[in-house]
Parts: structure tokens; sequence; C-alpha cells
């Protein structure tokens, strides 16, 4: 989990001229992937 969120923090490290747009990216893949997983099976 930690080796994803540091892939990620890097990613927005990488392209802060694009910063906007890849987190909204990421938000609409986070929403696609819990809708996908369902909420019951995510951490209270």
């Amino acid at each position: 989990m930690d080796q994803d969120r540091d892939y990620l923090l890097s990613l927005l490290l990488g392209v802060n001229s694009t910063g906007v747009s890849l987190k909204a990216e990421l938000d609409q893949i986070w929403r696609r992937w819990t809708n996908s997983v369902g909420k019951d099976t995510l951490p209270a």
C-alpha cells in the first residue's frame, strides 16, 4: 500500500504543470475503483 502511495506522490511531484488534471484523473480512478470494489469492503 505504501508503494502505491509513493508512486502516486512521485507522479504528482513529477508533473507539477498538469497537477490539476492529474488530480482529477486520480479522483476519477479512485471513484471507479471504490465503486467496483464495493463500499462494504472498504475500512470504516
